[in-house]
């Protein structure tokens, strides 16, 4: 009983709500294909998981750059209007390479590294909590290479061709 004599009644559920402040940024929690994927499609289009609801940052100037280990191939640069939240799960961002480009597919499998630059992508809520992106070797995937493999020696009888046999 309170101070007049009146029975305290308690409270009831939604009376009060609460909400707790968001401080955390989004964190990076899987990718399609996968770090360390070998085999993976030239024309892939990368998925990163989050581990929270997150939306692409309007005029962000960062780029996400797939850069081939071979030391002959030239990166790709992805840039913000390459980047795009799933429209069927608000925790995925789809990176696409653009009409025109695609890994590099050679005769030999092509490792590239894959880094994002900050401020890219930031959670749902109504803070600025900005991912961090994605440094350099945290996610890297091989290409598949794309020839079938040949003989391009044998020998006959004691006789040697060098000529590749298709």
């Amino acid at each position: 009983k309170g101070n007049c004599n009146v029975a305290f009644v308690g409270l009831w559920r939604s009376m009060y709500s609460f909400r707790i402040k968001d401080t955390r940024a989004p964190m990076l929690v899987g990718s399609m294909p996968e770090n360390g994927a070998v085999g993976v499609s030239p024309d892939t289009t990368l998925v990163l998981k989050f581990d929270e609801e997150v939306v692409v940052v309007d005029g962000s100037s960062g780029k996400v750059i797939f850069t081939p280990q071979d030391g002959t191939s030239s990166a790709i640069e992805v840039d913000i209007s390459g980047v795009a939240v799933d429209s069927s799960d608000a925790k995925k961002v789809v990176v696409s390479l653009g009409s025109g480009n695609k890994l590099e597919s050679t005769p030999v499998a092509v490792e590239y590294e894959v880094t994002m630059s900050a401020g890219m992508v930031k959670d749902k809520a109504q803070t600025a909590n900005m991912f961090s992106g994605i440094p350099s070797g945290e996610l890297r995937f091989t290409v598949k290479d794309t020839e079938d493999p040949y003989i391009y020696y044998f020998s006959v009888l004691n006789r040697v061709f060098e000529e590749p046999c298709l």
